[in-house]
């Protein structure tokens, strides 16, 4: 299934309410409509990886439909991390993963992969304030160009743009159509049924 991937950014911008980061924008548009977005050589260490994938699943957690790593999704983010950003942003973000790591450990006694959900939320929840409270509002928190924003502001980006950016974010979710057709805003729509996902 081909994807217009200038198309889908434009959505995956709406979806998070605002500008999506340059680094997700030029790793997602250095591949071609049918190739993956999928990285050549791993970027994190064990250790990094473990906590990608528990964080990236509570962020989008598996329920009546699929979850970041039914999808994905931290294969995404290491590939995002490989071709969109630059090394020093790179390495600030596995320093924030272990940060985090070494946080679980300190709070909870084990390591963040290894805590029940709640323990983690908690965790998480703490973080996401600490950063609107840092961030005062500030663009960087939102979006734009800024290689800036906080690690967990960018870490739901990616989450999102990873998972709706798969074959199972794009099936799961929404009915999708391979064929094209009039944008119809208000098409009727059943509580329980999926949206529709037409145009990739």
């Amino acid at each position: 299934m081909a994807i217009d991937r200038r198309e889908f950014l434009r959505g995956a911008a709406l979806v998070l309410g605002a500008g999506l980061s340059g680094s997700c924008v030029r790793a997602v548009l250095s591949r071609g409509a049918d190739e993956a977005l999928l990285p050549e050589h791993a970027v994190l260490s064990p250790q990094e990886r473990a906590v990608l994938e528990a964080l990236t699943e509570r962020i989008m957690p598996r329920t009546e439909t699929p979850g970041a790593l039914d999808a994905g999704v931290p294969d995404f983010v290491e590939f995002v991390l490989a071709e969109g950003y630059p090394v020093d942003a790179r390495e600030a973000y596995r320093a924030s993963l272990l940060g985090l790591d070494q946080r679980a450990r300190a709070e909870h006694g084990g390591a963040f992969a290894d805590l029940a959900t709640a323990q983690q939320d908690a965790l998480l929840e703490a973080i996401e304030l600490a950063e609107f409270a840092s961030a005062a509002g500030a663009p960087e928190l939102f979006g734009g160009i800024s290689l800036t924003k906080p690690f967990f502001a960018a870490s739901k980006e990616l989450t999102v743009v990873g998972y709706y950016s798969s074959k199972v974010g794009i099936a799961a979710e929404r009915t999708y159509s391979h064929f094209p057709g009039k944008f119809d805003g208000a098409a009727a729509w059943q509580p329980g049924k999926k949206p529709w996902a037409g145009g990739f």
